[in-house]
């Protein structure tokens, strides 16, 4: 299995931060449902550590039908509404830093009958509010993981995947025909900044 590991410039473009002082809530980055916990990789796979983040190309997993393989994509030719029949694809990694993660695809998702699947880290993704409704793409894009499951009345919103430090699983389910998948990338969002402190204001600092 490919891996890479990230820089911190790749990872806070990645969460569309614009500098590391951004909360996660003012993204609108739903933070319910956290899976942790861990999977051991199986004998096909390796189990990459990284610290900030981990890439997989999407052939690379374990992968099982009806999802296919055809020019370095990863797709279902047929639409499948129950999760336990689409197509499964599995892979492995280990991460040494716990954290808030999220998940990001280089996807194509060019029509509306062509852009959903079911992500979830080290659980099946076995219900509908795990369902990614995938943004309408002009070809391959980087899109970001949203779960359906959200508090009623709020948009979607990126789904923040809680995790220990140790192995893990990312399980995808194919839902929609010709839902096209080049890249998956696990994302370790940076925490809050820590002891931060009030300096009072005195004649001695005000500006000049």
């Amino acid at each position: 299995m490919r891996s890479y590991i990230h820089s911190w410039p790749t990872i806070l473009s990645a969460v569309e931060m614009t500098t590391a002082l951004a909360m996660a809530g003012l993204l609108g980055i739903s933070t319910e449902g956290a899976m942790a916990g861990g999977y051991p990789g199986t004998e096909n796979e390796t189990a990459p550590t990284h610290r900030t983040g981990v890439t997989f190309e999407a052939t690379a997993g374990v992968i099982t039908p009806p999802f296919v393989i055809t020019n370095g994509s990863l797709y279902q030719p047929l639409t499948t509404p129950a999760p336990t029949n689409g197509g499964r694809a599995t892979y492995s990694f280990n991460i040494d830093q716990p954290g808030d993660y999220v998940v990001r695809a280089l996807v194509n998702a060019s029509n509306e009958t062509g852009n959903s699947c079911l992500v979830n880290l080290d659980a099946e993704p076995a219900d509908s509010g795990m369902v990614w409704d995938i943004p309408l793409t002009g070809g391959y894009e980087e899109c970001l993981v949203c779960w359906r499951a959200r508090e009623k009345g709020q948009p979607f919103a990126h789904k923040i995947f809680h995790l220990a430090s140790g192995a893990h699983q990312l399980i995808v389910r194919g839902r929609d025909a010709n839902t096209q998948f080049r890249r998956f990338e696990l994302i370790r969002v940076p925490g809050p900044p820590q002891n931060l402190r009030v300096v009072p204001t005195t004649a001695s600092n005000l500006p000049r």
